[in-house]
């Protein structure tokens, strides 16, 4: 996978080394055909000043982290955008839906957004951004998520993300040293504003909790997600351990057998993954944010 690196901290070019381990300079075709991923990790408060003024989902996280403690000491955020490409046939049933490859990306033959047509069939294009940012507050951690859409034409359907159930999770590691003791909060909006209904796939207060939602409502197509969860240390004594926070968002185009088994965990030390069967008809993004301890 290619991550692009901008503004990165020493932290976090160290992270952005560690992501990239097992794709070797040398690595040709491989290497073109891995899929392409643009990963920013920034650590410290300039570098968030700078991301907020491009960023303004992330400026609407700290907004409100701000509004409930100003005094907030930062962990990470991480942002992570890939390229989506749907196929259609002449019928408008989505045949084939993948994130566009390095080699798809740097050739750039067709638009990386909008539509091509080759003809009655046709393909879009868009990019999905998904944030992840994590703060501490004295014995909790806030973790703040989202993922938005665009270069996708919103009004039209055929210009849109194929429609279906679409699943957004936050997940952390620590062994059932860190929990969840308040329901997290979920919203978004559609095309139009108006709100998205989120209904509650998987919760373990322990590991973490995974939302599905219509991707389309009645010629509404969702926008933009967000995510806010806090969790607590409950060791009275401070362990010394470091794990990290997790989000991930699923699209599908068919969900008809897609189910979601909850949490793989493998080790206290890492966020665990979603794990879903069924089907084999969507695409997933990831990504986390380590250094939290307890």
């Amino acid at each position: 996978m290619k991550y692009v690196l901008k503004k990165a901290s020493a932290i976090g070019l160290l992270l952005a080394m560690a992501l990239c381990i097992g794709t070797p300079a040398f690595a040709g075709n491989d290497a073109e055909n891995e899929t392409y991923a643009e990963v920013s990790y920034y650590s410290s408060e300039n570098e968030i000043d700078i991301l907020r003024e491009s960023n303004t989902q992330v400026n609407d996280f700290f907004l409100q982290l701000e509004d409930a403690n100003p005094n907030l000491e930062l962990v990470g955020v991480v942002v992570k955008s890939m390229y989506m490409e749907e196929s259609y046939d002449e019928n408008g049933i989505v045949t084939e839906c993948n994130f566009l490859t390095n080699k798809e990306v740097e050739e750039a033959i067709n638009p990386l957004s909008g539509q091509s047509f080759v003809g009655d069939d046709y393909t879009t294009r868009g990019k999905l951004t998904i944030t992840l940012a994590v703060y501490k507050d004295g014995d909790y951690y806030r973790l703040m998520g989202g993922s938005s859409w665009s270069g996708r034409d919103n009004s039209n359907p055929e210009g849109s993300p194929a429609a279906g159930r679409d699943y957004i999770a936050i997940s952390w590691g620590g062994g059932g040293n860190l929990q969840c003791l308040v329901a997290p909060q979920m919203y978004g909006s559609y095309s139009d504003n108006s709100s998205i209904v989120f209904s509650n796939t998987f919760r373990n207060e322990s590991t973490g909790y995974c939302w599905d939602f219509y991707e389309e409502q009645g010629g509404k197509y969702a926008k933009d997600m967000h995510v806010y969860a806090s969790v607590k240390k409950i060791n009275t004594e401070n362990l010394g351990e470091e794990t990290s926070a997790k989000l991930t968002y699923i699209h599908s185009y068919n969900t008809s057998n897609l189910s979601i088994n909850g949490f793989y965990i493998g080790s206290r030390f890492v966020a665990p993954s979603l794990v879903i069967s069924g089907s084999s008809d969507c695409v997933r993004s990831e990504i986390d944010v380590p250094n939290i301890t307890y």
